[in-house]
Formats: structure tokens, C-alpha cells, sequence
């Protein structure tokens, strides 16, 4: 008898594996976030280094 086909064991993988589903999509939009975050970073930047430069 293989373990997959204890149906405690069954429960138990197919709840990692959506656990593990969120965490990605969670650190996805984490770096989404961040990703945002450092492009308007890098806009005010720019805008900063052109106002002191004129």
C-alpha cells in the first residue's frame, strides 16, 4: 500500500501544496509592490537631479 492513498496523507499534500500556492502568489505581490515602489523611487529620482541640475 502506497502512502498517497492514505486519505489523511492525501489531505495533508494537497494542503501543503495550496499553502505553498499562497505563499508564492503572496511574495508575488510583494514584489510587485516593490517593484512600483522603486520605479517612483527612481522617478522622483530623476526629477530630483534635473531640478538641481537646471
Amino acid at each position: 500500500m502506497r502512502y498517497e492513498n492514505i486519505p489523511q496523507t492525501k489531505n495533508a499534500i494537497v494542503s501543503a501544496q495550496s499553502l505553498h500556492n499562497i505563499e508564492i502568489q503572496s511574495f508575488i505581490s510583494i514584489l510587485e509592490k516593490y517593484k512600483q515602489r522603486s520605479l517612483q523611487i527612481t522617478r522622483d529620482m530623476i526629477t530630483l537631479f534635473s531640478f538641481i541640475r537646471f
